[in-house]
């Protein structure tokens, strides 16, 4: 990525969050990758601002159904 910090990993994960709540999906999980241990906490805060719950290198968001 060249550009950091620019907000495009957030509108990424806005759009996916909205398909998956659109389309009645239930949760959106995966790995984390060792690649990224050297800003752990960095990654963590990314994904847990967007309700992601992580457990080793797993990360699982319950996607709340659309009323």
């Amino acid at each position: 990525m060249e550009d950091n910090n620019i907000g495009n990993g957030t509108i990424a994960m806005k759009a996916l969050i909205k398909y998956a709540t659109k389309n009645n999906i239930k949760w959106i999980e995966g790995y984390l990758s060792s690649v990224d241990n050297d800003h752990a906490d960095r990654r963590n805060h990314y994904y847990k601002k967007f309700g992601f719950e992580i457990k080793g290198s797993s990360i699982r968001l319950e996607i709340t159904p659309q009323k």
